[in-house]
């Protein structure tokens, strides 16, 4: 799949699989239709962080094998990330913290203030990027017949200037630096991938800004050019699927899926949702 702001580990996350978000440029998008070229990445969704390294390997001729927990330092934000979620979500984020901090990883509380940032700078690069592709007239035209949370955040492209644009690209750049920086001396960033368990389809106006929220904190990863994973976490209690994001620098996506590897193997591996639930 293609992930431009969480479309690899939003899915990933609500079904119970393993998500790669790959660094920008690090695999080619040709053939893959445009949504934002400056963030585009693509990546797999799989059964099991195996299957994902296998893939990486593969295309990269560069083996993956699980990291060492003991002595890991990870990055847990105080703001943001863990603010507003579902009581499934924040237990289970608790219970695999708890268990990861029992192998050997050590925590450290970090600051993102830049995190909020995404709010008005991704409205001003997608939208825009995405219209571009598909022609103004055109989704004028079509719009109507495109799913309508996509449709939402298109339509804001139609307001954004070509000024607003470039302090946006030019912001994106400043953002990856700072991002980088703050990466210094940790092995990556811990969060939940989305605040809450799969919501209803968006039928009414609350469920449709639900689903706007689904990307809250998987954007950060696109701005900051970082590459991120999603491994499921729901058997520590929660009745649908829970996932676990972590983030790491931008071309560490090995690290990330060898850390990966390791986490799966010390919480199990999911077992499909009760879709009775």
């Amino acid at each position: 799949g293609s992930d431009t702001g969480g479309s690899i580990r939003i899915p990933a996350c609500f079904n119970g699989l393993f998500g790669l978000k790959t660094t920008v440029g690090l695999w080619p998008t040709d053939g893959v239709f445009p949504l934002s070229p400056t963030l585009d990445t693509i990546g797999p969704i799989c059964r099991n962080a195996r299957d994902a390294a296998l893939i990486f390997s593969t295309i990269n001729d560069e083996p993956v094998t699980s990291a060492d927990l003991n002595g890991l330092r990870i990055g847990r934000p105080s703001n943001y990330f863990f603010d507003d979620i579902d009581e499934d979500v924040e237990n289970c984020m608790n219970s695999a913290i708890r268990e990861m901090t029992q192998a050997g990883v050590e925590f450290v509380d970090i600051e993102v203030p830049e995190v909020v940032e995404r709010e008005w700078l991704f409205p001003h690069i997608c939208p825009p990027e995405l219209l571009k592709a598909l022609g103004e007239d055109n989704f004028l035209e079509n719009r109507n017949k495109m799913d309508s949370t996509t449709a939402l955040r298109a339509s804001g492209g139609l307001e954004v200037s070509a000024e607003e644009y470039e302090g946006a690209i030019k912001r994106l750049g400043e953002l990856a630096n700072i991002a980088d920086s703050r990466m210094d001396g940790l092995d990556g960033w811990i969060s939940p991938t989305c605040p809450f368990i799969a919501p209803p389809i968006p039928e009414t106006p609350e469920n449709l800004q639900r689903a706007l929220l689904s990307s809250r904190n998987t954007q950060p990863a696109n701005l900051f050019a970082m590459c991120a994973i999603n491994l499921p976490i729901q058997g520590y209690g929660s009745r649908l699927p829970v996932g676990l994001q972590l983030m790491c620098r931008g071309r560490e996506d090995g690290k990330a899926l060898a850390i990966g590897l390791a986490l799966e193997q010390l919480f199990g591996e999911s077992k499909l949702p009760d879709l009775a639930s």
